[in-house]
């Protein structure tokens, strides 16, 4: 999953406050981190302010000022969000720079992960509100799916008719004297038309959708183990290199599993 976090998080990483270890544990449980780099110098402000009141020393103000060179969270030129983020800003009717974040958010097609609750009045009711989540809600449930159970509905149907058409096709498919297939007799199988109806519903989806897939289906398969946001992170990481679909539709029969262990997961974590 792809999250941003805005000033009022990145500063709890620093500084014991409320949510001080659910903010901690964004940077622990393998999703990706962004920010635009507005971000340094909100942070830099924030520790100047935070020494005024004597909330922090001057050393630990200068570490927080330098934090961004570790290269956590990645950080987006703000140059390339200010326009976007001045068209939020006045459809909500709220500060550009809070917006800007949601702006990021949008492009990295993520979730802004956030402790401000005027944000989150701002965004409530508009169709904005997806992508923002509250920091103390992360603590308590799994990143949630950026495909839609409708979508997976949709898949889990074309699944059922790609079996049935490998069902039928196994007999004639040619084999040596062990047993095992001809791989290039599935051919046959890949070009039948309940594939190619899958095949091109996986290239519709976006590569978020496509990297909960198979995060889905490889917990389904079991392989991975059942930790939801290693899992996630690393098929965030692998997606780009499966473009060709057939990886996929060879592990949709994975995806059922993988769903009702999911579901299983996000009940336990509530």
């Amino acid at each position: 999953m792809r999250l941003v976090v805005d000033a009022n998080v990145a500063m709890k990483w620093f500084v014991r406050e409320d949510l001080h270890e659910e903010a901690r544990r964004l940077l622990t449980q393998g999703d990706l981190l962004f920010a635009p780099d507005f971000l340094v110098i909100e942070l830099a402000n924030v520790a100047w302010k935070k020494v005024r009141r004597n909330e922090i020393d001057k050393t630990q103000a200068l570490e927080i000022a330098a934090s961004h060179q570790g290269g956590v969270p990645a950080l987006l030129p703000s140059t390339t969000l200010i326009e976007h983020a001045a068209r939020l800003a006045l459809a909500l009717n709220h500060p550009v720079y809070d917006c800007l974040y949601l702006a990021c958010a949008e492009v990295v097609d993520g979730v802004l992960v956030t402790a401000d609750s005027r944000l989150r009045g701002a965004v409530k009711g508009s169709s904005y509100e997806v992508r923002v989540r509250p920091l103390d809600q992360m603590a308590t449930a799994l990143p949630p799916l950026g495909i839609s159970r409708r979508k997976i509905a949709t898949l889990l149907k074309l699944t059922k008719a790609m079996l049935a058409t490998q069902g039928h096709g196994h007999d004639a498919l040619t084999k040596d004297e062990h047993g095992f297939i001809n791989l290039r007799d599935m051919e046959l199988f890949f070009s039948s038309p309940s594939v190619r109806s899958s095949d091109k519903f996986l290239g519709r989806l976006t590569r978020d959708e496509r990297a909960d897939l198979l995060a889905l289906m490889w917990l389904g398969q079991g392989y991975s183990g059942s930790n939801w946001r290693i899992i996630r992170d690393r098929a965030e990481r692998s997606i780009d290199g499966y473009s060709d679909n057939r990886y996929l539709i060879g592990l949709t029969v994975y995806l059922e599993k993988g769903i009702a262990l999911f579901s299983d997961l996000e009940t336990l974590e509530r």
